[in-house]
């Protein structure tokens, strides 16, 4: 009933303000709702993960439709959108359904296809006959051989094999020049794919919760990667080859065997996020300051004594995390000004107290108190914590989503 009236009020507020894109995925519908077929304006219709059977045909209303995705829904039976909604170009689905309706949906420009949780093992050789095909999903599966037809779909933009056995990746990988995101979590890895660094195009790549050991200088070719994640495996070193990824916002290398932070990652000047946490670091470099566009920085849960007096100059650092850190003798001299400020920033309502976090957020002005005021936290067994519009990125999960809509 709380998703009914939810989503109702959604669909009027489309209505009422002309809406291109409407959202009503993960609620449980078992029909599109009449009042979507109202909607003139839409372009982009979200349902997945819902309990949906049919499509009426009344969805041929939606002249003006760009991207329909309807992933996740037990469809039984779906109309030949192809030649009655003309500005389709993106249409999700499972892969149940795409067999049953295969003498059209090839001629949808864009095709996304989810086959998560099916118990697969031995992909399909008939999917290289869908040259449209540019979003497919095989999450949670049992595949242990990266499927080789998977190589022969010119237009995969978006590949998910997350939580599978797989424990290499051919070189014929490189033939999907113009894929953009790829996702390998989950996985038997053992060493880091060097067959993935001639993908040209790569600007994600996330290869968490495998056993890779060695991160390969070839990394520098791909120098269009934005986000590398390589959270909970076995590294122990970060090459230099990472300075030639000059686009790199966000670097996760959180739960590995690190102890050094290198000075060469001070080039990284793009650099957005750095997760090191959970991983076996006693020093932070004094270089560290000179990643002026740092935003968050994690270094929890690690072996650090002490923190750098250049630590101070990181000025445009919003988050920083330093619990779970053996932090001792830490006092620097402050100024009567200063000091004010600070008892000002202790008293402050805004400061709250959740448990188990200690992130303080550092303004420009303020980022040498705030510093302080972080060491004064630790020493008295105090955590405080302002809340920072969170950055849904961060989330585990919402970052391995399709993108179309």
């Amino acid at each position: 009933m709380e998703n009914a009236l939810y989503f109702q009020t959604l669909i009027q507020e489309a209505k009422e303000k002309h809406l291109k894109k409407l959202d009503l995925s993960f609620g449980n519908l078992r029909e599109i709702p009449e009042e979507v077929f109202e909607l003139e304006e839409l372009e982009y219709l979200d349902l997945r993960e819902n309990q949906i059977q049919k499509i009426s045909q009344q969805i041929f209303k939606l002249h003006r439709l760009k991207s329909l995705n309807l992933m996740g829904n037990p469809l039984t039976e779906i109309p030949q959108l192809i030649d009655n909604c003309q500005n389709l170009i993106f249409i999700g689905l499972n892969w149940e359904i795409v067999e049953n309706i295969f003498s059209w949906i090839h001629r949808i420009p864009e095709l996304g296809i989810s086959l998560k949780a099916n118990q697969i093992t031995v992909f399909s050789e008939n999917i290289h006959q869908l040259n449209n095909l540019t979003w497919l999903s095989l999450n949670d599966n049992q595949i242990e051989i990266f499927p080789e037809s998977l190589t022969n779909l010119p237009n995969l933009v978006w590949l998910s094999l997350k939580e599978n056995q797989i424990k290499n990746i051919p070189e014929s990988i490189a033939k999907l020049n113009h894929l953009s995101w790829l996702s390998l979590s989950c996985n038997q890895l053992e060493t880091f794919p060097e067959s993935l660094t001639n993908l040209p195009n790569l600007t994600h790549l996330y290869l968490s919760n495998n056993q890779i050991k060695n991160i390969p200088e070839s990394l520098n070719k791909l120098t269009n990667l934005t986000w590398l994640s390589l959270r909970n495996n076995q590294i122990k070193n970060i090459p230099e080859s990472l300075i030639k990824l000059t686009k790199l916002n966000i670097l996760e290398l959180n739960s590995n065997q690190i102890k050094t932070i290198p000075e060469y990652l001070n080039q990284l000047e793009n650099l957005n996020i750095l997760d090191l946490s959970h991983n076996q670091i006693k020093t932070i470099p004094e270089y560290l300051n000179q990643l002026e566009n740092l935003n968050i920085l994690d270094l929890s849960h690690n072996q650090i004594k002490k923190l750098p007096k250049s630590f101070n100059q990181l000025t445009n650092s919003t988050e920083i995390n330093l619990t779970s850190n053996p932090l001792e003798n830490l006092f620097q001299p402050i100024t009567h000004t200063e000091n004010q400020t600070l008892k000002k920033d202790l008293q402050s309502p805004k400061i709250k107290t959740p448990q188990q976090k200690a992130t303080i957020k550092l303004s420009r002005k303020f980022a040498p108190i705030a510093i302080i005021l972080t060491i004064l936290v630790g020493l008295l067994g105090i955590i405080f914590y302002e809340e920072i519009n969170t950055k849904t990125t961060r989330k585990q999960g919402l970052n391995e989503i399709p993108l179309k809509f």
